[in-house]
């Protein structure tokens, strides 16, 4: 990651001798149904945001919020990201489902090459299971088990 942009001089601190200039800018995702779709924001956060955020929404008494220094305490909160007066409406299915089939085949595929050739693997050598892994195969049996006779037309869904 190179960032062409110089970060800015002079932060708000407590002890700026120590803290003469902001870090590399860090790319972050807000994601929320009060954000507009494909929004961008070209405020000034840093990490002491996410702070604030938290401090303004959970530690707020009497209008105040703890001291946590002049950092935090000058610090942009990430509620102004918010601009929407609604949240949006929940995607429909028919959107992502056809990426969801193309992941859920792709793991498909990916579990049955593992397994496949972890068979192989060990079918040369007997290993000792731990403990864990011991309990781990004896409720996935009877698990599959119960599915089987429960919800069989499921089965396949799981394994």
């Amino acid at each position: 990651f190179f960032d062409h942009v110089p970060p800015p001089l002079n932060p708000p601190d407590d002890n700026p001798k120590v803290f003469k200039r902001y870090g590399v800018r860090v790319p972050a995702i807000v994601v929320s149904p009060l954000v507009g779709r494909r929004t961008f924001s070209h405020e000034l956060f840093d990490h002491t945001s996410i702070i604030n955020t938290i401090l303004l929404r959970f530690a707020r008494k009497g209008g105040t919020i703890p001291d946590m220094g002049k950092r935090v305490s000058n610090a942009q909160h990430l509620g102004v990201l918010l601009t929407a007066n609604k949240p949006r409406p929940a995607e429909t299915p028919e959107l992502y489902r056809p990426l969801a089939a193309k992941i859920d085949a792709n793991r498909k595929d990916s579990t049955h090459e593992h397994l496949t050739l972890g068979a192989t693997t060990r079918a040369a050598a007997k290993t000792q299971l731990t403990d864990l892994q011991h309990d781990y195969l004896t409720i996935q049996s009877e698990f599959t088990k119960v599915l089987a006779k429960v919800a069989p037309d499921k089965l396949a869904k799981f394994f």
